[in-house]
């Protein structure tokens, strides 16, 4: 994943990884390069499916310049 996300980084592309079916526990790709991560939490969180929940993980870097797009638009 470092080696992907490098390549991707270098021609100026943010890299987003799928974690829904790996836990935050068991697997860190913001540790690996990646600049977002979505997570499924309905079962974490909610525990009973009744509810949707979903995250998206960044680091303050990449909040701070998404921020700044989005004000753009």
């Amino acid at each position: 994943m470092q080696k992907k996300a490098g390549i991707a980084h270098a021609r100026g592309a943010l890299v987003l990884v799928d974690n829904s079916i790996m836990s935050p526990v068991l697997s860190k790709p913001l540790e690996l390069g990646a600049d977002i991560v979505m997570h499924s939490a309905t079962k974490f969180i909610v525990g009973h499916s009744d509810v949707m929940v979903g995250v998206l993980a960044t680091m303050a870097n990449v909040a701070a310049f998404l921020q700044t797009v989005i004000a753009l638009h």
